[in-house]
């Protein structure tokens, strides 16, 4: 996947002449850049599609990939199950980690949309958990934190998690609830 463009691959995707395409880089309507000593304009992809979105231009194959990836951190059979069962197809990817907390970097490989990390298995470690895993994927990933039952939250801060679940909870709810707020990321890209 490319990840710099030319001011002609720009104009070519934008259906512009490359004049087009430079005007805007040199007036700040598209984020680019000049090649240092010479008159070529680079422009990043995050910017070109950011661009794109703002001025209704379709994306093409600069759009995200269409399958949706939830990685589910929890010892509960239950849930694990339950949501691999509910996930998968229909434009979702669901990847079980059951050895949970020591295997997060295996999250790496399928750059996840969505985290699903139990907090009742591990409470020790699940905000240290969320905070690598957010310092890896950045802001945009959505986390869902799911609580025991007699758990009151007070070690949780509830600012920090786009859902928390506190058992019992129905599972399809749950996979629901992900669903959802997959879609409104995807969205808000």
């Amino acid at each position: 996947m490319k990840d710099v463009f030319t001011v002609g691959e720009v104009a070519h995707r934008c259906q512009v002449a490359s004049r087009t395409a430079a005007k805007w880089i040199d007036e700040g309507l598209l984020k680019g850049y000049r090649i240092p000593g010479s008159r070529f304009r680079r422009v990043p992809r995050e910017s070109l599609v950011r661009f794109m979105r703002e001025h209704d231009i379709p994306l093409g194959d600069l759009a995200p990939a269409s399958v949706s990836r939830v990685v589910v951190f929890s010892s509960d059979d239950e849930v694990r199950s339950g949501l691999l069962q509910r996930l998968n197809g229909d434009g979702f990817t669901c990847v079980d980690l059951p050895g949970g907390y020591a295997r997060p970097p295996e999250s790496h490989r399928v750059d996840p949309d969505a985290f699903v990390i139990d907090y009742a298995a591990w409470p020790e470690t699940c905000e240290t958990l969320r905070d690598l895993l957010r310092g890896c994927f950045g802001p945009g990933a959505v986390f869902v934190g799911l609580l025991a039952a007699g758990d009151d939250g007070g070690a949780v801060d509830p600012g920090r998690w786009a859902e928390l679940f506190r058992r019992p909870f129905d599972v399809d709810l749950l996979a629901e609830r992900v669903r959802t707020l997959v879609a409104k990321k995807k969205a808000d890209y």
